[in-house]
């Protein structure tokens, strides 16, 4: 994946109007920041300037937005799928004009949603996952589930919500195989997965050098090391929308090398600055891990058995 500064692609979706920067000299003015954290979840706030007033107006409080970070010949992806909170009074410096909206993600309050009765005819739990993720208009992420079927008769009903089906999934994934799963969603997708300390999931990396996107990492103030595992570490480096909660990463530094798992982080991105970047605080794994290509498809994390 490239990480050349004309190749950032920045976009904001509103329920009324869409507008994209992608390294051209025509595209509208920018800056996002979106933030996780285990207080306050995921949000996000984005700032525009010269939209019209028309464009402004067609957008309220309440109404969904969804963030879209990238590069041209690399992914793109929603790093948040959320509702205005907040639509902040425009201001104006000069000739320019800056609109703000601000709010929550709202990817698991669509899970809470309650929609109407389903049944499936002996599914896997994968189908049924997949078939709750568009129900709920959100997009299937990492769905990684045991072997075998569900009942001849699996149901939904109106009367309970999305969440609880997928609650209900959890304990007969684990009934069907021999590890513990976990379902979130976040940034507009939703996972379900065997639990981060017992499976490896979709990983990418935080490497230094020039090819790579680390800009820095060190051990994080008042973090405990972990017997084998070490510090917690701080990071910065140029944006991979891949890289989310809990996802496990190698990182790969002068001081610092292994796996990982990302417990909070801000991703920046800027027209104006030209800044593309992520930074955060990554947790040790407690496990043993390995590096395993997969034939064309990228590199997974296995743990050591």
């Amino acid at each position: 994946m490239g990480y050349d500064a004309f190749q950032q692609v920045r976009e904001l979706a509103t329920s009324a109007w869409t507008v994209r920067a992608a390294g051209q000299p025509e595209d509208v003015r920018m800056e996002i920041e979106v933030s996780h954290s285990e207080d306050d979840g995921l949000s996000a706030t984005v700032a525009i300037w010269n939209i019209s007033w028309d464009s402004w107006q067609a957008i309220d409080e309440g109404d969904p937005f969804r963030i879209k970070l990238g590069y041209r010949d690399g992914p793109v992806r929603t790093v948040f799928f959320g509702t205005i909170e907040e639509k902040a009074s425009p201001e104006s410096e000069k000739a320019d004009t800056s609109y703000t909206i601000s709010g929550p993600d709202e990817s698991e309050k669509a899970i809470r949603g309650r929609y109407r009765t389903r049944t499936w005819e002996s599914p896997d739990i994968g189908m049924v996952v997949r078939d709750i993720a568009s129900m709920a208009g959100i997009s299937a992420g990492q769905i990684d589930t045991p072997g075998g079927t569900l009942d001849e008769r699996w149901s939904i009903s109106k009367k309970h919500s999305l969440k609880h089906a997928l609650d209900r999934l959890v304990e007969e994934a684990g009934e069907l195989g021999d590890e513990e799963y976990e379902w979130y969603a976040i940034a507009g997708t939703l996972h379900f997965l065997p639990k981060a300390t017992s499976a490896p999931v979709e990983i990418n990396a935080l490497v230094s050098g020039e090819q790579g996107n680390l800009i820095r990492a060190e051990e994080a103030e008042g973090t405990q090391k972990k017997s084998e595992g070490g510090s917690n570490i701080e990071f910065e480096a140029l944006i991979d929308p891949l890289i989310e909660k809990d996802a496990l990463v190698p990182l790969e530094s002068t001081e610092h090398a292994g796996a990982y798992r990302v417990a909070h982080y801000t991703l920046d991105s800027s027209t104006e600055s030209g800044s593309h970047t992520m930074s955060g605080e990554l947790v040790p794994t407690d496990g043993e891990y390995r590096l395993v290509e997969e034939g064309g498809t990228g590199a997974r994390y296995h743990p050591v058995q």
